[in-house]
């Protein structure tokens, strides 16, 4: 895959800061035991991040989806944020309702 193609230029300012956080805030669960997996969701500018026990879903796949969409979903799933899906017992689930 083309990455440049793919995933162009980022918006520096929010979107970088963001993708530092995300970044930090992955070793800080790999750092605690806690395995953190990006898989293949429906391509384009979506994902599938597995934290531990639980997964959810961030993005949006083909024309609809930006970089920047991305970034923000997986950010704010990260940080406790919406998600569309994590496992109720997932330490960044921002609460014990949330489900698919």
């Amino acid at each position: 895959m083309d990455m440049q193609k793919s995933f162009p230029s980022m918006k520096p300012e929010a979107t970088n800061d963001k993708c530092e956080a995300i970044l930090r805030k992955m070793l800080e669960f790999a750092n605690s035991g806690q395995p953190v997996t990006l898989e293949d969701d429906f391509g384009d500018y979506s994902a599938t991040i597995i934290v531990g026990g639980g997964h959810t879903h961030v993005g949006i796949p083909g024309e609809d989806g930006t970089w920047e969409l991305l970034v923000d979903n997986l950010y704010n799933s990260l940080h406790g944020g919406p998600g569309l899906s994590w496992h109720p017992q997932h330490p960044s689930s921002p609460d014990e309702s949330s489900s698919e």
